[in-house]
């Protein structure tokens, strides 16, 4: 209603509050399904018992224009935004999910890196993050070899 820009006391149907909505913003539905867990989409989901529309998610159309620094929202502007607002819901549902990751690499019990909030897939995303580290400490330690090689010395302990 407040999107809508109507008073408690209005009589709209839902969809005529969304449509007075789509003149400000941009929205999207967020449906929520909660059987054994929890997860959450824009397109809804099969199950009619444990599932429903709880809310939406939008983008006031000012902000979009001071965002892109543009004066008119185009279609194309549009659904960027829209596919924004659906990778907003992709990432809560996966918090939803508990799928939100972080590495720490140590060696002989010294924290050498660590990051987290990695959002979705483990495999793709946290692990492919942190073994690019320790690909890079190993090259680190194969050039310090060579160098120390070249030199004569002996190469430092890896």
């Amino acid at each position: 209603r407040d999107l809508a820009g109507v008073s408690d006391q209005c009589d709209l149907s839902m969809d005529q509050l969304r449509e007075r909505a789509e003149r400000k913003a941009i929205l999207l539905p967020v449906f929520l399904y909660d059987h054994s867990g929890l997860a959450m989409n824009t397109i809804g989901f099969h199950c009619p018992w444990d599932s429903g529309q709880a809310g939406y998610v939008y983008v006031l159309l000012e902000a979009v224009r001071k965002e892109f620094d543009v004066k008119r929202v185009t279609k194309a502007l549009r659904e960027k935004a829209a596919d924004i607002l659906r990778a907003e819901i992709v990432s809560y549902d996966a918090y939803l999910g508990g799928r939100v990751y972080g590495y720490v690499i140590e060696r002989d019990g010294e924290e050498l890196d660590a990051c987290w909030g990695f959002f979705g897939d483990y495999e793709l995303d946290c692990l492919s993050e942190a073994r690019a580290f320790v690909d890079h400490l190993v090259l680190q330690a194969r050039s310090r070899a060579v160098a120390a090689e070249e030199l004569g010395a002996s190469p430092p302990p890896s």
